[in-house]
C-alpha cells in the first residue's frame, strides 16, 4: 500500500477550460514528476518489472490497403449495420420463446 498525504498529486490544473498535463504548474510552467511517480508506484504495486520495459516499446502500425477497403466497402457497411440488428432480433425471439416455455 502506498499512502500519499496530498490529494492534489493527481489533480490536473485547468487553463481556459482545458486541463494541463499532470504535474505542470500553470503559473510557473515548471514540470514536476507527478505522472512518472504515479506510474512507477502503480507498477511497483503490481510487482511486475516487465511493465517498465513495455512503456518504452514502440509499435509499428500496418497501413490499410485503400483499394481493397474501397472495393469491399458496401459489404462491411451492410455487415456492420444489419448483423447486430439480426443478432439482437434472434436473441430476442429465443429469449421470448424460452420465457414462454418456462412459465406456461
Amino acid at each position: 500500500m502506498i499512502v500519499i498525504a496530498d490529494g492534489d498529486i493527481i489533480a490536473n490544473q485547468v487553463t481556459r477550460g482545458t486541463p494541463e498535463k499532470l504535474g505542470i504548474d500553470k503559473w510557473t510552467g515548471q514540470q514536476f514528476g507527478n505522472k512518472e511517480f504515479l506510474l512507477n508506484a502503480v507498477n511497483y504495486l503490481l510487482d511486475d518489472s516487465g511493465l517498465l520495459d513495455i512503456r518504452s516499446k514502440t509499435i509499428n502500425l500496418k497501413m490499410l490497403d485503400r483499394e481493397k477497403a474501397y472495393s469491399e466497402r458496401i459489404f462491411y457497411q451492410i455487415l456492420n449495420t444489419l448483423l447486430p440488428i439480426f443478432l439482437l432480433a434472434v436473441f430476442g425471439f429465443v429469449f421470448n420463446y424460452v420465457q414462454k416455455r418456462k412459465y406456461t
